[in-house]
């Protein structure tokens, strides 16, 4: 699967811990690509809720800022898969 994001996704994507996602690609050109295996897009998207929950609140479980930007960047991703 290709996921085209505009760049300003770029450093969010650095939030997310992919280490147990086993084939993706990273590409910037004019945009931010992600080459991501059909098989492991489940896992990507539970990584970057991962980071939502453990990054992107504080203590009181409010969403903070890069909460915020983590969620667009997750229904971005969401609204492409077909």
């Amino acid at each position: 699967m290709k996921i085209a994001l505009p760049n300003e996704y770029a450093a969010l994507i650095r939030e997310v811990d992919l280490s147990e996602i086993n084939s993706f690609k990273i590409i910037m050109s004019s945009r931010l690509e992600i080459e991501i295996a059909d098989s492991d897009y489940r896992d990507f998207m539970i990584s970057i809720n991962d980071a939502i929950v453990t990054k992107g609140t504080d203590d009181n479980d409010t969403v903070n800022q890069l909460g915020k930007s983590l969620y667009k960047l997750y229904d971005a991703i969401l609204a492409q898969k077909k």
